[in-house]
């Protein structure tokens, strides 16, 4: 069977002209451009139906429904298949009626019947490769083209604004080393590494491999848990760390000697050769722990010269750590578990020394976790900026523990009120997403072949690296419905870079009763709503970025009430007495009450009965619950915790 014959076949048929018969031209006269038009039209209607059926069906998904894409894109594609399909049957037709006319005959020779295996095989794969392959290409071509274009002109309007485009940009030039805590000895072990390949596989060739297990060692074992807690941290209820269960933990577990480490700084760590078989929890609640905080302290007297390094580095103006960026899809950030691990051992030690008494030592290491959880707030990646959350908030526990039992003194009070006072999120929270923004274009054009760039698109902070493979599937879609995601991407980073720079940002947290309601909510104000294959890839990473921004959102609120509750202590030092009022502490103690960022009013206080105090925030609901706590963190208030909190819910 040709492709003459079939045309021809294709274009006699009833079924071609069901309900048009009456545009059928005869078979000796031409097929013009109007009936190609007519019949496209109606191949550009039915895809309209269809894409109104697909409409329905996308209904019972309430972040897709409500879109016309279905019947733009049906219509569009069933406009293409008919202009396609019908301009070859114009060409066939009108072949024929020419070999009519020069013929003299109004009707077509009669031609021997096709063979069954010519109509079961042959046909449908003219029919797949003309009216569908390549309506299909040229469809998705012209989409390419349009997508390429779109993006190109967001890019351009990128850098009109003068928008960064690299880390390098970005970052701006790296401090010197004497300014830079990521380069004291012992914390660049932590990040300063090769790539190796061993059996086909990525790993890290470390350049100080006796100093990454020397940091690795700093960290305070921690997994005693009898077994009636045994799903508990190693602190108490009211949130103070269970010094008892560490000295257990230290006691029951030896640590075996890493390959490498040198013969002195083993006997200094007290590290075995071999490790002793586990203990049982009867064996291990039968060890004599007569001064747990002794004990703690005695153990980590150990690492006495790296902890001094850390803090003496800690008090560098800078931190610029040697993230290579340049790796793309294997970036690793080892630093990451390192830091927030040196910040709960400086915590524990200053848990233990307020019990021995040491009020200027604990103090000492309190800042200290305070300049840790500052140490990685120039590398802008949301996930350094979200482990710098959680080691700020390990911080404001130390602080905290040491204000409920009163033992700061007014000077050191006054330099944590400021400290308080100066933390805001804001600034490096836009800078982490501008990042994310580079990271998002390079994965694009990594998918689209154009090179791996300075992608993210997993991070390990374990031992080993994270997989270099690319996935397979998206280099086989359509490029333009790539690029279009990137420029709703590219939009996305836009509205939320503008919410961070509205005085009421912190509003954006939602005011929704379930996390599903306030996605959907979250969705719509960034434009990423009904849900398209234009928009699906942003509208998938939306959620984790409204989270991201939601805890930016609590921790300074926790900010502002820590730099509450120091002028509270310090008027309390100085009268006796908590105040009735916040504003009784201005001017003496404070410049001005502060605001709540969740309302922009003053925050809620009162003095209980019991001499001490209630200090809240209204929370992502907005509305003040009288400093009430509940379980769903979107109902509520978000209240500092007292010396023996109600419920085991802590604000951080």
């Amino acid at each position: 069977m040709t492709l003459q014959r079939f045309l021809n076949a294709v274009g006699d048929s009833r079924w071609t002209w069901l309900g048009r018969s009456r545009c059928k031209p005869r078979p000796e006269d031409p097929f013009t451009l109007l009936n190609v038009l007519a019949q496209a039209a109606a191949t550009g209607i039915t895809g309209v139906v269809a894409g109104a059926v697909l409409s329905l069906l996308l209904r019972a998904n309430p972040r897709m429904a409500g879109g016309t894409w279905p019947l733009v894109w049906c219509g569009t594609f069933g406009l293409v298949v008919g202009l396609v399909a019908f301009s070859m049957i114009a060409v066939a037709w009108n072949r024929r009626s020419w070999r009519l006319v020069a013929e003299g005959r109004t009707e077509p020779p009669e031609l021997p019947p096709a063979r069954v295996w010519q109509w079961l095989i042959v046909g449908p794969l003219y029919a797949a490769v003309f009216f569908l392959v390549t309506p299909a290409f040229l469809w998705v071509s012209v989409d390419n083209a349009m997508g390429t274009i779109a993006w190109q002109r967001a890019r351009a309007a990128m850098v009109a604004r003068g928008e960064p485009l690299t880390m390098a940009q970005l970052q701006g030039p790296p401090p010197a080393d004497a300014e830079n805590f990521a380069m004291s000895p012992l914390i660049r072990s932590a990040w300063d590494y090769q790539v190796g390949v061993t059996n086909g596989r990525s790993e890290p060739v470390w350049a100080d491999p006796v100093g990454k297990a020397r940091l690795q060692l700093l960290g305070v074992p921690q997994s005693f848990r009898p077994s009636e807690n045994a799903n508990a941290k190693p602190m108490l209820r009211e949130g103070r760390i269970r010094l008892d269960w560490i000295a257990r933990s230290i006691r029951s577990e030896p640590r075996e000697r890493p390959a490498g480490m040198p013969d002195d700084l083993a006997k200094r760590y007290g590290l075995v050769d071999k490790k002793p078989a586990s203990m049982s929890e009867q064996e291990i609640l039968a060890l004599p722990v007569t001064d747990p905080a002794q004990e703690v302290l005695d153990f980590l007297r150990r690492f006495e010269p790296e902890l001094v390094e850390v803090s003496d580095a800690a008090r560098r103006p800078h931190s610029r750590f040697g993230t290579r960026f340049e790796e793309g899809m294997s970036l690793y950030l080892p630093y990451l578990g390192t830091m927030k691990s040196l910040t709960l051992t400086f915590r524990l030690r200053a848990a233990a020394r307020l019990a021995k008494g040491d009020v200027d030592g604990a103090f000492a290491d309190t800042l200290t976790t305070f300049r840790l959880a500052e140490a990685t707030a120039e590398d802008p990646v949301l996930l350094t900026f979200l482990v710098r959350i959680a080691q700020y908030a390990i911080a404001t526990s130390t602080a905290w523990q040491g204000l409920v039992d009163h033992r700061w003194t007014e000077p050191q009070l006054v330099e944590l009120q400021g400290i308080f006072e100066r933390a805001d999120f804001r600034e490096d929270l836009s800078r982490a997403f501008q990042g994310e923004r580079i990271f998002g274009n390079a994965i694009y054009d990594s998918w689209l072949g154009l090179g791996t760039g300075a992608a993210l698109a997993a991070v390990d902070i374990s031992p080993e690296m994270v997989s270099t493979e690319m996935p397979a599937l998206p280099r086989f879609a359509p490029r333009g419905m790539f690029r279009r995601n990137q420029v709703n991407q590219h939009r996305m980073f836009d509205a939320i870079l503008a919410q961070l720079r509205d005085p009421a940002w912190p509003k954006i947290a939602g005011l929704a009763a379930s996390d599903q309601e306030y996605d959907a909510r979250y969705l719509a104000r960034l434009g990423l709503t009904p849900t398209t294959p234009y928009n699906i890839l942003p509208a998938m990473l939306a959620p984790a970025f409204s989270r991201a921004q939601a805890k930016a959102v609590r921790v300074n609120v926790v900010a502002r009430m820590g730099e509450a509750v120091c002028a509270l202590e310090r008027h309390r030092l100085r009268h006796g007495s908590y105040p009735g009022q916040l504003d009784e502490l201005v001017p003496a103690f404070l410049k001005s009450v502060p605001l709540d960022p969740m309302s922009a009013e003053p925050l809620r206080y009162r003095r209980t009965d019991d001499g001490w105090f209630a200090l809240w925030s209204v929370g992502l609901n907005g509305r003040d619950d009288g400093g009430v706590v509940k379980d769903n963190d979107r109902q509520g208030d978000w209240v500092w915790p007292s010396p023996v909190p109600s419920k085991d819910l802590r604000l951080f």
